[in-house]
């Protein structure tokens, strides 16, 4: 380490002292926001609130297996995704980064016109249709729900699709192959 960084590193690591926040007095109110948010809170919000399920479980199981990075939403994301898709009735939806499809899966259980509760983990086999490629027409037939997940790196999109083959819901989910910042100028 450089010198000058070995001299340095004491005062970088310390918390604003009182002096130092006195001439910043909006430091004041954020040095202990989130002192609440303990471990035993989190994991009792994790077990009652936003339970996982098996086929959770899977998709991350899925994930850690291919060697996936570990950026995917959390549990208790998923929950609030889930709580946003059914307070506004959501029949479709659009997702930027599939990943391995975590968050695909909190996002499409919900979507309205669903029908029931989701099956168990793999109860369903349906065929695959073939990924979609050029313009992006988000019209599902009538009463169907839908997810349109965007994912620019095809085995992420692979893995994603046999989860979703997996857990049941891929005939609610979409993997579209393809840079989002271009196709987002195309979706009707």
């Amino acid at each position: 380490m450089p010198i000058i960084l070995k001299r340095l590193a004491p005062f970088l690591a310390r918390r604003p002292t009182r002096a130092m926040r006195s001439g910043f007095p909006f430091l004041k109110h954020t040095e202990n926001r989130n002192d609440y948010q303990t471990p035993p809170l989190l994991s009792y919000i994790k077990e009652k609130i936003a339970p996982e399920t098996e086929r959770h479980q899977y998709v991350l199981d899925q994930m850690q297996a291919a060697g996936l990075p570990q950026i995917q939403i959390g549990a208790m994301e998923g929950k609030l995704l889930q709580f946003l898709v059914k307070s506004c009735n959501a029949k479709k939806a659009v997702e930027i980064g599939t990943l391995g499809g975590y968050s695909a899966l909190w996002i499409a259980d919900p979507l309205a016109g669903g029908g029931s509760l989701p099956p168990p983990l793999g109860a369903v086999k349906t065929q695959t249709s073939s990924p979609p490629t050029g313009d992006v027409h988000l019209h599902p037939p009538v009463g169907r729900p839908q997810l349109y997940t965007m994912e620019q790196d095809p085995s992420y999109a692979a893995l994603a699709r046999a989860s979703f083959e997996r857990v049941g819901i891929s005939e609610k989910v979409t993997v579209v192959v393809c840079d989002a910042n271009e196709t987002l100028k195309t979706i009707e």
